[in-house]
């Protein structure tokens, strides 16, 4: 069935409930948490945030970097002066942010040391020259090594920021030198009244149902119904594609893949994978013990696959395993 969406365009948004690009749902205990720490002087030197993947956490980590930054409203962030509106654009110039680069899948070395040379010069403008490092779990090992040496040289004048939904793929000697803040999934309600109350809309049913609590995914989505739809019908051929005999699943799975590009295969992976979750939870209630083991034999699988997911150059080969292998 085709949904009919509004795109949404955020360019008309009040730019006086920006809060780092996009209104941050959720997370309020955490927001007051990070600014009371500003408010007191008592700032790490290091922070991890971590949780789920596109629920907030950069938005919340510009967010207190508009507060460390902000002159007009010290400590809190008014999000419209001069330096808020540069660190939510993500280019004022003692904010760095390091990512892969396009087309990579990991961060090299070479991005950290120029990330270390720039920390070494003076703040330009700000009291503090603040490094973000963004899936930080996909820094490579010598990065990893590299980012390790900043760490056990604390300045005052420097602050670190590394964003991840997995945390445990980071080394433990980076995880012991750094503050965890661990970021909770917005619940549906949260999501559905912070939308309204922003834009004074409500969400599509189905969008919430897929997000599992992703804001960003939801701006994502709104912004492109087109490739929205095609989760829809995606999910709708997932369904019919796993009761399926082995031998059908075969000739589905190649029709559903085909002419599918790298990008598209990850969206739709991470998908299944949070379908997939629901309906071998709710299998677990029904089924007998013998079978259970079957379904966390299965899931066990999904996770490592999943864990693969990133690297792999043979996107597709992996969620025709998924299929081919999913217990009836």
């Amino acid at each position: 069935m085709k949904l009919v969406i509004n795109r949404l365009d955020f360019s008309k948004m009040d730019t006086n409930k920006i809060h780092a690009v996009f209104p941050i749902i959720g997370h309020e205990k955490t927001i007051q948490l990070l600014l009371r720490e500003v408010e007191t002087g008592s700032i790490s030197h290091a922070y991890l945030f971590a949780g789920r993947d596109q629920i907030g956490k950069r938005q919340v980590a510009l967010k207190f970097v508009q507060a460390l930054f902000c002159v007009q409203a010290p400590h809190i962030g008014c999000g419209v002066c001069p330096s808020c509106e540069q660190v939510a654009k993500q280019v004022h110039p003692d904010l760095h942010v390091v990512t892969p680069e396009e087309g990579k899948t990991s961060i090299s070395i070479d991005a950290i040391r120029k990330l270390q040379a720039t920390l070494t010069l003076t703040p330009y403008s700000a009291p503090y020259s603040i490094a973000l490092i963004d899936s930080a779990h996909l820094l490579q090992k010598p990065a990893a090594n590299a980012l390790l040496k900043t760490l056990e040289e604390p300045s005052s004048k420097k602050i670190l920021i590394l964003i991840t939904p997995v945390p445990q793929r980071l080394p433990t000697t980076i995880l012991s030198r750094s503050r965890i803040i661990r970021f909770i999934t917005p619940k549906r309600d949260d999501i559905l009244q912070g939308f309204y109350r922003y834009f004074d809309r409500s969400l599509p049913e189905k969008m919430v149902q897929y997000a599992h609590g992703r804001v960003g995914w939801i701006y994502q989505m709104l912004e492109n119904p087109d490739e929205f739809q095609s989760i829809v019908d995606f999910m709708q051929q997932c369904t019919t594609i796993v009761v399926k005999p082995l031998h059908e699943r075969v000739l589905i799975s190649k029709k559903i893949l085909e002419k599918k590009d790298r990008d598209v295969l990850g969206i739709y992976m991470t998908q299944f994978l949070y379908w997939l979750r629901e309906e071998s939870l709710q299998a677990l209630g029904d089924i007998g013990r013998g079978d259970k083991h079957m379904v966390v034999r299965y899931l066990q699988k999904a996770l490592l696959v999943s864990s693969d997911f990133v690297y792999t150059t043979n996107r597709r080969m992996l969620m025709e395993q998924l299929w081919l292998s999913y217990p009836k």
